[in-house]
């Protein structure tokens, strides 16, 4: 699958096209990662900072958060929900990811948010959601800034640097039922911006 050039107005406004209005003037960047069944894993990499070609590195470290969670996550996700995020993560192959090893959000927010200690933004056309660390509070964090992925297309993952005012989405229910006390500082932080 060719990416398009997003130095191209065209593509950026058909990117666009996906994305909520809402969001629209908020948007500093748009990073579209390579579509090869990764571009959320990318996505999640841009977005930290780190290059898109570090997919991989992600899915590893989502495999260590929910082996080391993986009663909670369990409880979280059920069982079922936990092997179909296990197996979705775990995909180590070269070349095009095949279809079930594409990320599934919002559900895999959560343990994003609860690794890497920093807010994750979910955006699509059909529903979006803030997932917040479940085990740590802002203070653990070496960065508070969320991580915006957005599902653009019906199964692309773009990265968005959105402006630090910029509103996001409602808490993922599942948040508010298993978080540890100390983590409720998160959305204390963000309560403001949610719409």
């Amino acid at each position: 699958m060719e990416v398009p050039n997003l130095n191209q107005e065209l593509v950026t406004n058909l990117l666009l096209d996906h994305i909520p209005n809402i969001f629209h003037r908020y948007i500093r960047r748009l990073n579209n990662v390579k579509g090869d069944g990764n571009c959320g894993f990318r996505s999640v990499a841009v977005g930290l900072g780190l290059d898109g070609n570090m997919w991989l590195v992600i899915r590893q470290e989502l495999l260590q958060e929910l082996r080391y969670h993986e009663q909670d996550y369990t409880d979280i996700l059920t069982s079922i929900g936990f092997n179909y995020i296990w197996k979705t993560v775990d995909f180590s192959g070269t070349g095009f990811a095949p279809m079930d090893k594409w990320m599934s959000m919002p559900d895999t927010g959560l343990v994003i948010a609860s690794f890497y200690r920093r807010p994750v933004v979910f955006i699509s056309m059909v529903g979006s959601s803030t997932c917040f660390p479940l085990w740590s509070d802002p203070h653990e964090s070496e960065s508070t800034g969320p991580i915006v992925v957005a599902r653009v297309g019906g199964s692309h993952f773009i990265n968005l640097l959105l402006r630090e005012s910029c509103p996001i989405p409602s808490t993922h229910p599942q948040w508010r039922r298993y978080r540890i006390d100390r983590a409720s500082t998160w959305e204390d932080m963000y309560s403001s911006r949610q719409i």
